[in-house]
């Protein structure tokens, strides 16, 4: 409505803003409806699994590195596996390397060194690293990715290796190494416990 001097007043104006707001929603609503569309949001479980299809790497990926002290006082570190790998060994001085092709690291946490100066095992240190591939190697391989287990040696040992087969498709990539190859008694002594007075 106009007040004596012509000009529009504020309760005119607040009832014609939500008016056009209303217009404009049924022209949209109306249209989405004759292309066929809802406009109704998808229903949380169908977004859920579209976010945790989008999550998932494609390939095998190494979910934890592990040590295990055996009976008998073998030795064995281990590296869980979402799928089955192609495994191969290098050695150079001082350190083997177990190369699993086209696996991939995940997480950051997964790449944490195992630190074994202190146990009964020939190896003073493993660790998973993300590997370096050359430009031809990435076109050789589907993925153009591989994860190294690095394990660095307190003693020179010939290990076996095997790739077992777990639950649920998953897989175990497993380094054994035997009784007497290593012992901790190389490392430095832990520092005695303090006394307290």
């Amino acid at each position: 409505m106009r007040d004596n001097a012509g000009v529009c007043s504020n309760s005119s104006m607040r009832i014609a803003s939500p008016l056009v707001a209303t217009v404009a929603l049924l022209l949209i609503t109306s249209v989405a409806l004759a292309q066929g569309k809802s406009l109704a949001p998808p229903p949380a479980k169908v977004q859920q699994a579209k976010k945790k299809k989008e999550d998932q790497p494609e390939g095998p990926v190494a979910t934890l590195l592990g040590f295990e002290a055996l009976p008998g006082g073998s030795s064995r570190i281990y590296v869980e596996l979402s799928e089955s790998v192609t495994v191969t060994q290098h050695e150079a001085q001082g350190q083997i390397v177990f190369v699993l092709e086209n696996a991939q690291i995940q997480t950051s946490n997964t790449e944490n060194a195992l630190e074994l100066s202190y146990h009964n095992t020939p190896v003073l240190r493993a660790k998973l690293r993300r590997a370096r591939l050359d430009k031809q190697d990435k076109k050789a391989r589907k993925g153009g990715r591989d994860v190294e287990l690095l394990l660095e040696m307190k003693a020179e040992v010939k290990p076996m290796h095997r790739l077992v087969e777990g639950r649920k498709g998953t897989y175990r990539l497993e380094v054994e190494f035997p009784a007497g190859s290593g012992s901790g008694s190389d490392a430095p002594s832990p520092p005695p416990p303090s006394k307290k007075k």
